[in-house]
C-alpha cells in the first residue's frame, strides 16, 4: 500500500508542476506581461539555483557542478522566471543525461552580458530535431520520459523577455549544450540602481 502511495504522490506532483509549466507559459504570451526585474547577484544565485537542484543528481547517483567564469555583478533579471528556466535546464540534463548523469553548469560574463551554460553527458540532440526544439510541445521521446514538451518553450520565452536569447548544440565529446544569453549584467560589487519593470 506504501509503494502505491508513493507512486500516487509522484504523480500528482508532476501533474501538478505540468500544469504550473502550463499556466505559466500562457501567463508570458500575453502581449502586456511584465517581468518583476530587479538587481540579482549572479554568483549568489547561480550556487543557491545549483545547491537546491543538486540532491536530485545525487539520488541518481550523478554529480552536478558549477562555476562562475569573469567578474562577478548583477543582472538585471526576474528572479522567479530565471530560476525556473535554468532548473528546466537543469532537469532537461538530468532527465537526458547518461547514467549516471554528469551535469556542468557555467555562468560567463563579459561585455555587459552574461552567458549561463548548461553541459549534460546524455546522446545529444539529433541534427534533424535541433531547430525546433524550443517549439512548445516539442519533446524527444525516450520511452520513460514524460511531459508536455513545454519546457525549453517556457525557457525561451523567459529569455525573450530579458531582451536575450537561447540555444543549444552538441558537445564534440558528447552530450548537449543549452545555453542562455542575457544582456544587463552590470559588473561590480555594488548593486546598480533599480530598473523600471518591463
Amino acid at each position: 500500500v506504501k509503494m502505491y502511495l508513493g507512486r500516487l504522490s509522484a504523480e500528482n506532483e508532476q501533474l501538478k508542476t505540468q500544469i504550473e509549466q502550463v499556466l505559466e507559459l500562457a501567463s508570458l504570451e500575453q502581449p502586456v506581461y511584465q517581468l518583476e526585474r530587479r538587481a540579482l547577484a549572479v554568483a549568489d544565485w547561480l550556487h543557491q539555483t545549483c545547491a537546491a537542484f543538486e540532491p536530485k543528481v545525487k539520488a541518481e547517483g550523478g554529480s552536478l557542478q558549477w562555476s562562475f567564469i569573469g567578474p562577478d555583478g548583477f543582472l538585471t533579471a526576474d528572479a522567479g522566471h530565471l530560476t525556473n528556466a535554468l532548473s528546466n535546464l537543469l532537469d532537461n540534463a538530468l532527465k537526458y543525461g547518461g547514467q549516471p548523469p554528469v551535469i556542468q553548469v557555467e555562468a560567463i560574463s563579459e561585455a555587459r552580458a552574461l552567458t549561463l551554460k548548461v553541459k549534460d553527458n546524455g546522446n545529444g540532440v539529433p541534427e534533424a530535431r535541433q531547430a525546433d526544439i524550443f517549439q512548445k510541445f516539442v519533446r524527444l521521446h525516450t520511452g520513460v520520459v514524460q511531459g508536455f514538451g513545454l519546457g525549453l518553450s517556457y525557457v525561451q520565452q523567459v529569455v525573450r523577455l530579458h531582451d536575450g536569447q537561447a540555444g543549444m548544440h552538441n558537445h564534440s565529446e558528447g552530450g548537449a549544450v543549452f545555453w542562455l544569453h542575457l544582456p544587463d549584467f552590470e559588473p561590480g560589487e555594488t548593486s546598480p540602481q533599480p530598473q523600471p519593470n518591463g
